[in-house]
């Protein structure tokens, strides 16, 4: 277990419980407990924990994860953004870019916005668009791998498409 000490960081909580971050309220304390919102926030963190040798888990909306009760001795990154803005979903070149700790209720809402067909029977499907790329989520006979190009990925040592 990592010392206290080792790792700091702005907005860095110790013992949060987990049950308040999993859709069925599962989970007891991580040792460490960070919230960001977008990649730019996320891999400077990764960084700075793998430097410490801190065991990481990184969770988004938390809608298909069950928890142990004893917790996480590590850091866990919270990876969520609540209140996307425009820059977290964009229109580029025909192609939504989107950031993966955007609600997928957003993304499917922007789409349609920008009249584009493909995600809506995704629609009441929880968690965020990570996690429903992960998962490949789906719904009345279509999934996001149906209508996804391309994901950037951290390798643990840096960025890939």
């Amino acid at each position: 277990m990592a010392k206290k000490s080792q790792f700091n960081w702005p907005g860095l909580r110790h013992g949060e419980k987990l049950s308040q971050h999993t859709y069925f309220a599962l989970g007891g304390p991580a040792q460490y407990f960070l919230s960001v919102a977008r990649s730019q926030d996320l891999l400077p963190v990764l960084a700075e924990a793998q430097k410490n040798k801190i065991p990481t888990l990184v969770l988004g909306g938390g809608s298909n994860v069950a928890m142990a009760d004893k917790g996480w001795s590590g850091l866990v990154i919270k990876f969520e953004n609540k209140k996307p803005t425009k820059k977290d979903c964009l229109l580029k070149n025909g192609e939504v870019v989107c950031e993966a700790s955007v609600p997928l209720a957003y993304l499917i809402n922007f789409s349609i916005k920008q009249s584009l067909a493909g995600l809506e029977k995704m629609s009441g499907i929880p968690g965020g668009v990570g996690g429903a790329i992960i998962g490949n989520a789906g719904a009345y006979g279509t999934s996001i791998s149906d209508q996804l190009v391309w994901v950037e990925i951290f390798d643990g040592h840096k960025v890939r498409r």
